[in-house]
């Protein structure tokens, strides 16, 4: 069997792979191949004739610490055919990927595995790291109405769809203590993925309870496991109270959601442990690639990866 990186000829190969093993979405599988992958470091394994049975990706990631960006990457769609299975395909291939990221200066690689079985499986391979996120739920069913209108007209003025730019602009600016960054082709994919869920990515400015201002911005879309059409879940923001979430489910309820009642956030692991409906849970795991590296990542937050 031959690893190699991936070039334009193998996309049929890959989107092969894809419909066995993540989705039959055809849209979906093209919009990745054609606007994500070109930004990933990519990996084949099949025969020399050119035949591929597994592939795997590291789309770039980076963390800044103490002012300095540390780059690393997150591995995602790790998939073998079925007809090829058991032999350890992906082990190799993901193998592949850690010498190149090792050689290449990369701090950490993360993974966020799918499934109990998909975490004990990456943990043998290496990722013994874990990152711990913060899920919060909140219910609006008995919320009065008056009030959440009330609050809405307070800061109807300042809402902002999100731009690509816009978006990496306030990341670094207020998140990046907490959560990894990506680069703005993979924010411009994220967030275009997000709209064609049905999503939204806006920001608006509100004054706080002690006084201050303060500018919010939400990524989030209608939860799809969800039959009720209730639900919402927030793929990110720097929400930080239960005041700033009313205010959020008030833009929701005024802007097309009326038949939202619920709304659920992943949040960071760490600094969220008194917001009210708020657990913390396993997220996803990394490898250090750098000796002493984990220490200063592993209460970061893993935040808008591709789902």
């Amino acid at each position: 069997m031959v690893v190699r990186e991936a070039t334009i000829k193998d996309r049929e190969y890959i989107a092969e792979i894809w419909r066995a093993c993540f989705t039959d979405d055809e849209d979906y599988i093209y919009k990745y191949l054609n606007h994500c992958l070109p930004h990933t470091k990519t990996w084949v394994l099949g025969e020399e004739n050119g035949d591929i049975y597994s592939c795997a990706s590291v789309i770039p990631s980076y963390a800044i610490l103490k002012g300095e960006n540390i780059s690393g990457g997150y591995l995602y769609g790790v998939g073998t055919l079925p007809g090829h299975r058991g032999n350890s395909y992906s082990r190799i291939i993901i193998e592949k990927a850690i010498d190149y990221l090792k050689i290449k200066g990369y701090s950490y690689l993360l993974v966020k595995p799918a499934t109990v079985g998909l975490f004990e499986l990456y943990q043998k391979l290496g990722f013994e790291k874990e990152l711990l996120k913060s899920s919060y739920k909140q219910y609006f069913e008995q919320i009065d109405k008056a009030s959440i209108s009330w609050r809405y007209q307070k800061i109807i003025g300042s809402i902002k769809q999100l731009s690509p730019e816009r978006l990496a602009k306030l990341r670094e600016e207020q998140i990046s203590k907490s959560c990894f960054m990506w680069p703005l082709p993979i924010l411009r994919y994220a967030l275009s993925e997000v709209l064609d869920r049905n999503g939204n990515a806006f920001e608006f400015e509100k004054i706080t309870i002690e006084g201050l201002t303060k500018r919010i911005y939400v990524i989030g879309y209608p939860d799809e496991t969800d039959i009720s059409g209730k639900i919402y879940k927030i793929l990110e923001s720097n929400a930080t109270t239960m005041d700033d979430f009313q205010d959020i489910y008030s833009v929701l309820r005024f802007t097309g959601r009326s038949e939202t009642y619920i709304v659920k956030a992943d949040l960071p692991g760490y600094g969220y442990e008194k917001l009210p409906g708020s657990n913390t849970e396993r997220a996803a795991l990394f490898m250090e690639l750098k000796d002493g590296v984990a220490k200063s990542i592993d209460k970061l937050h893993l935040s808008l990866p591709m789902e």
